[in-house]
């Protein structure tokens, strides 16, 4: 009696709590020291400092990291164990694309990329790297975990395969569809713009009809010219045929970072394969404000009522090709605004300038972002300098030239924080009135103050976010659940359209047995009258 008297007090103390719900919480995981390879056959200057705090931080954490790159850093290894990551320069692919695809000059003449040409280029580039000992010295060595930039270094992809490790892609400039459709994650054309053309998510049915038919070129012209081009260089050098095609090897990679963050590339249909870290070089551990150079700290230090405003066209622009007359429309235009400072990055630093404007071949230009009093960012849109850009709140100018910079420029004039000009456009007048309407208005502020807000309110650190995902992937032996099957999905079989035309067929069958039907007895009906009436 006593027991049931007990067990029935249990029951009603039991019925009276409040139910509990177990908790989760992010405890630190210890990863083993790992071997991790960074390959680049071709990198950007601006691309490589996006990735370069992952590497200093992988290699902090006691990772052993070789980056294969055909850009070497002098400070690779300031804050970390020198044995723990070793540098490979490959050729200075680099200087050689750019010399003969300037940027400036395919803007002002209103030219494509030619992909022919540019495989061409890529072609010579990849069995020049597939001939350094350095690089085929590789195929002797182990693995980890390899990461890559997947845009133009596809060539790079058999070695991938050789060496047999994971794999994980890292995007400098946000993920492509045409990248991330690979492993199953599509965006659909409605909405998703292709970076060529610089749309945004808010597109009219004209804009939805172009960005369609260009995707759908574009895909084709990857599939059937680019990447069957490139697969057959890496089998040749390797002397393998055996090795699968670029769109198989990068469609079993086991996870894509993408420097991207939703607040400023906008919403897209990504699979948990696809993780965002927009601002990674920026959020980055240890990112202290530095002493400036002493030049530019005793330019500031003049003082300029109004503040001062940055300009600069980024690190892949040769400022030496743009005219005399599109040079002298920004000096008379800067000399015009001498209650402000213009600190002008600017290849050729020798150019006298009037005392208010502040020229040098190289800034520190997160160090000014992050400046008190800063007023004005002059950019070309690219993806780094964007975000630096909007983490600290400062209103933009933009002069987009080519790549993703028409859609960077586009969305953040979206979000009313960016101006676009046009650079074939561009007068003394115009870029007076634009300089003078982003910083008289105030609502170009307040938007830069407050998407900065969106933009650092996440729960993690995005350097943090990717070396998690990076050990993540070595923890799990590749994370094999994160694949999706749609992976294994062609176009016409991930939007079901096989399936579509089936139930068409079978619907337009019903309706001609129907009408075939109804045909036949109308017939007969027809004979039974004629056959009464005769």
């Amino acid at each position: 009696m006593r027991k049931l008297f007990f067990l029935a007090a249990l029951a009603i103390v039991a019925f009276l709590l409040p139910p509990t719900t177990p908790t989760l919480t992010r405890t630190t995981v210890t990863t083993q020291p790992s071997r991790i390879l960074f390959l680049s056959f071709f990198s950007g200057k601006s691309h490589r400092l996006t990735y370069l705090p992952l590497i200093q931080e992988l290699a902090r954490r006691g990772h052993h990291v070789t980056v294969l790159t055909p850009l070497l850093s002098s400070n690779a290894t300031t804050t970390t164990p020198k044995n723990n990551i070793r540098e490979i320069q490959t050729l200075d692919s680099y200087t050689e694309f750019f010399s003969k695809f300037d940027p400036i000059k395919i803007k002002e003449t209103n030219d494509m990329m030619n992909p022919f040409r540019m495989i061409d280029l890529f072609e010579k580039i990849c069995r020049k790297s597939y001939k350094l000992p350095e690089i085929m010295g590789l195929l002797n060595e182990k693995f980890d975990l390899i990461s890559m930039q997947p845009q133009v270094n596809e060539c790079a992809l058999g070695l991938v395969y050789k060496l047999g490790s994971h794999l994980v892609l890292f995007s400098p400039a946000g993920a492509p569809n045409y990248v991330t459709k690979l492993i199953g994650s599509h965006q659909p054309f409605s909405f998703a713009s292709h970076f060529f053309l610089g749309y945004s998510d808010e597109m009219s049915f004209a804009q939805r009809f172009v960005n369609f038919g260009f995707n759908v070129l574009f895909d084709l012209q990857m599939e059937w010219v680019y990447q069957p081009a490139m697969t057959r260089i890496y089998r040749e050098e390797l002397n393998d045929d055996s090795i699968p095609d670029v769109g198989e090897i990068m469609g079993n990679a086991d996870l894509i970072l993408s420097n991207s963050h939703f607040s400023l590339s906008g919403h897209r249909n990504h699979l948990p394969g696809v993780v965002e870290v927009g601002g990674i070089h920026s959020f980055g551990v240890g990112r202290t404000k530095t002493k400036l150079p002493e030049g530019l700290n005793r330019f500031l230090s003049q003082g300029h009522p109004k503040g001062f405003i940055l300009f600069s066209l980024g690190t892949i622009i040769n400022t030496n090709t743009i005219s005399i007359e599109k040079r002298n429309i920004f000096m008379n235009t800067f000399s015009k605004l001498t209650e402000y400072g213009i600190i002008w990055k600017w290849d050729d630093s020798s150019i006298h300038t009037p005392s208010n404007i502040f020229i040098s071949n190289w800034v520190p230009q997160e160090d000014l972002l992050r400046h008190p009093n800063i007023k004005l960012f002059i950019t070309h849109c690219g993806l780094g300098g964007t975000e630096e850009a909007i983490l600290n709140g400062i209103p933009m100018l933009g002069m987009p030239l080519v790549g993703d910079q028409p859609l960077n420029a586009k969305q953040a004039e979206r979000l009313g924080i960016l101006k676009v000009l046009d650079w074939n456009e561009i007068t003394e007048e115009a870029l007076l009135h634009g300089i003078q309407e982003v910083l008289e208005n105030k609502k170009y502020r307040q938007n830069a103050e407050a998407l900065s807000k969106i933009f650092k309110d996440q729960p993690d650190n995005p350097l943090d976010l990717a070396v998690f995902w990076l050990e993540y992937i070595l923890r799990h032996n590749g994370a094999p659940h994160l694949k999706s099957s749609a992976r294994k999905l062609n176009y016409f079989q991930y939007h079901s359209w096989d399936v579509i035309f089936v139930y068409v067929g079978i619907i337009l069958s019903s309706v001609w047995l129907t009408l075939k039907f109804f045909s036949v007895m109308c017939c007969k009906m027809r004979q039974k009258v004629h056959y009464k009436q005769s």
